[in-house]
């Protein structure tokens, strides 16, 4: 499994709007968003943020039963969309 399109979307969107709830390390609970993974925490933050290159890490996470299960690689790490220029459309997001 791995996140759609319109989760990552949403989550940079999210992450974007400058919620105050962020943590310490910059990171927001995003677990509400994605319905791809059964997940009680899921922390995200901005890595990269340009006119040609966007970029989420997805730092820490606890499923449903508290504990990282086999899919804990599917849901860790960065992913990242790039335009040619900043008038360009963002290409797919995609895992780093």
């Amino acid at each position: 499994m791995s996140y759609t399109q319109e989760e990552l979307t949403s989550i940079w969107q999210r992450l974007t709007d400058g919620h105050p709830e962020r943590d310490e390390y910059g990171e927001l609970d995003v677990s509400a968003m994605v319905e791809s993974f059964n997940l009680s925490v899921l922390k995200a933050r901005i890595v990269t943020s340009t006119d040609t290159e966007q970029a989420i890490v997805f730092g820490r996470s606890v499923e449903g039963s508290a504990t990282y299960g086999p899919s804990s690689n599917a849901i860790l790490g960065d992913y990242a969309r790039l335009r040619d220029n900043k008038e360009g459309q963002w290409g797919a997001w995609t895992k780093r």
